[in-house]
């Protein structure tokens, strides 16, 4: 009788033990389960492009192709059509406006996509658009000009060169020689050179002759008025988001720190007789000069 009990009570501590056990494995399970699906629904969850940081909008690749004839140039009998190829490299699903996409070259110059709804991207996912732009000018292909996001902070690839076979993708942004040709002061810089050089010229033929000597002086005075009007005409003509594009390719090409991560606290912006002011918000400020030269925070004048 003795013997009975003990194994009874033998029997009822090991089951006790065993049920313990299997709610406690039930327990940590269902909270790891739990824990498991809000970190997935955290990732998965949709944000928009604009809303994700700069390190994870990095990881984007956009691609574009516009039509091309036989020989891989543009087709000169009509406008050019643009396809694009968008790759999200994180692990958020991302949600773009179709119609916020743009060709940009200047204010005046610009081509906004005509189609309307979202664009819906999932992590490790290429979507692609056959027509994100119709009707395109060719001179948008061959010379200045960016296709955007929304606006002059959202980058996606030069157009230059996109009627090639293999198009154009994000990684042309890095490129100087596109960087050169994006930069507005560039052409003036060169007109304002062979006018130099001609005036040059001019004074040393002076030398020889008096009669000449007044003849030339009289054109050297209207090459200098003429050089002054183009600087004037293009201190009057640069826009603000010319100005930004001038400042965006500096600090790309001329220092470790971008645009982007320079201002992450926000940017106020001025206008001023001779040049555009980016201030930062510690008070640091850079001035972006009509002639297209920049001038940074302790730099001479």
């Amino acid at each position: 009788m003795k013997r009975r009990s003990v194994l009874l009570l033998f029997s009822l501590l090991v089951s006790a033990f065993i049920l313990t056990g299997c709610q406690l494995i039930h327990q940590t399970g269902t909270q790891n389960s739990t824990a498991t699906s809000k970190t997935s629904k955290q990732n998965s969850s949709e944000v928009y492009y604009t809303d994700l940081s700069k390190a994870d909008r990095a990881t984007f690749n956009f691609a574009f192709k516009a039509t091309e004839d036989s020989a891989g140039a543009p087709n000169p009998s009509e406008e050019d059509t643009i396809r694009m190829a968008v790759t999200n490299h994180t692990n958020r699903i991302v949600q773009f406006d179709r119609s916020k996409f743009m060709i940009f070259q200047d204010a005046e110059h610009k081509k906004v996509s005509k189609l309307t709804g979202l664009l819906t991207v999932k992590p490790g996912e290429t979507r692609k658009i056959t027509e994100i732009f119709d009707h395109v000018n060719d001179q948008f292909l061959v010379s200045s000009g960016i296709f955007l996001y929304l606006n002059q902070h959202y980058p996606l690839a030069y157009t230059y060169y996109a009627f090639r076979k293999d198009g154009v993708t994000s990684a042309n942004l890095k490129d100087k020689k596109l960087i050169k040709i994006n930069t507005p002061h560039q052409e003036s810089q060169s007109s304002s050179a062979s006018s130099d050089d001609s005036n040059d010229t001019a004074d040393s033929d002076d030398s020889t002759n008096d009669a000449d000597q007044n003849q030339d002086s009289g054109d050297q005075s209207n090459a200098g008025q003429s050089v002054a009007n183009n600087n004037s005409s293009a201190s009057t003509t640069m826009t603000e988001a010319q100005a930004e594009t001038i400042l965006r390719n500096w600090f790309a090409s001329d220092t470790g720190v971008t645009f982007d991560q320079t201002f992450a606290d926000g940017v106020q912006i001025s206008q001023g007789t001779a040049a555009w002011g980016f201030t930062d918000s510690n008070g640091e400020s850079w001035d972006v000069f009509y002639d297209g030269h920049i001038k940074g925070p302790g730099d001479p004048q």
